[in-house]
């Protein structure tokens, strides 16, 4: 391999990663629901969508939930999105995939990343999260666990057969330094206050300040 070639190659699908305007998470999951038609074949890993998963129920011709859990009749599949060999029957098959806050808990989340890319159709979606600086978020009985953060540079390498990649940081420089230093910031602030983290999310977070995010919303588009 010629190294040489190899990073400027990845410079190139760096540059061409757009980086769109700040947004919330649940907005993100809005604009899944939004792009959903009702013919579509969707896939919801972890059910990340959330409180939105029954929006998008209705929208959608069937909507496959998948977990490497079982938890009572949920998910549909029990799955390791890691294992190319667990993930092969799902090749093609569906229109759209959220993966939200999900990738820093893969082990091997390029392999997970690969994975759900495949699963899609040509033209499809995956719509999702994954945080940059945030805090260590997982169980002490390590139920889940937490591996990875992910910048802007990073999903070059996570889709690097993408048409296109859309990121929306999901808060400014002011708030992910709050978020960082107290738990109290996200659970307190921000779900009840939200009028006025919007306005702190607005100081200093613009050019080279918006790399300085808590996280990225991505959308990742394949070719027809």
């Amino acid at each position: 391999m010629d190294f040489h070639l190899f990073s400027q190659e990845l410079i190139k699908r760096i540059n061409e990663i757009e980086l769109s305007t700040q947004k919330e998470e649940n907005e993100i999951r809005q604009m899944f629901v939004d792009y959903l038609k009702p013919s579509d074949s969707v896939l919801d890993c972890g059910k990340s969508l959330r409180e939105y998963f029954s929006h998008a129920q209705k929208k959608c011709r069937e909507i496959v939930t998948i977990d490497i859990n079982r938890f009572g009749d949920y998910p549909d599949y029990v799955v390791d999105i890691c294992d190319p060999t667990e993930m092969k029957e799902f090749d093609e098959r569906f229109d759209a995939i959220s993966c939200f806050s999900l990738l820093e808990h893969c082990y091997q989340p390029f392999l997970a990343c690969d994975n759900l890319f495949n699963s899609l159709k040509p033209g499809g979606k995956i719509i999702g999260s994954a945080p940059f600086l945030f805090p260590r978020h997982s169980p002490e009985d390590l139920s889940y666990q937490d591996y990875f953060r992910f910048t802007r540079d990073a999903y070059a390498i996570l889709f690097p057969r993408a048409e296109h990649i859309k990121l929306f940081p999901l808060r400014g420089r002011v708030t992910t330094s709050l978020n960082v230093l107290t738990t109290r910031y996200r659970f307190t602030l921000e779900r009840y206050l939200p009028s006025l983290t919007r306005s702190l999310n607005r100081i200093a977070s613009e050019g080279k300040s918006s790399l300085q995010s808590s996280g990225y919303g991505f959308i990742v588009t394949k070719a027809h």
